[in-house]
């Protein structure tokens, strides 16, 4: 059981995923779940654009990691430098 506990915790910590979904405009997807040692944690998704933490476009909390899916494919019809 310890071996899946540290897995779980490895797996859930606090930086999972950072794609840039814009170079030109410098959009960053970034997901995390920032509570990890509590069972009962949700993913946080953040998109940044230039690095401005403070102002974020969108900020979204779940505890669904298909919604995390939904949410990272509606940013990137949205924000993607393809879609220009």
């Amino acid at each position: 059981a310890s071996c899946c506990t540290f897995l779980m915790i490895f797996l859930l910590s606090d930086d999972l995923l950072q794609i840039v979904i814009n170079q030109e405009d410098n959009i960053i997807f970034d997901v995390g779940y920032p509570d990890f040692l509590n069972e009962n944690g949700f993913f946080e998704i953040y998109l940044i654009k230039h690095f401005d933490w403070d102002k974020p476009l969108e900020h979204y909390v779940t505890k669904d990691i298909f919604e995390v899916k939904q949410i990272l494919e509606k940013s990137l019809e949205k924000y993607s430098s393809s879609r220009r």
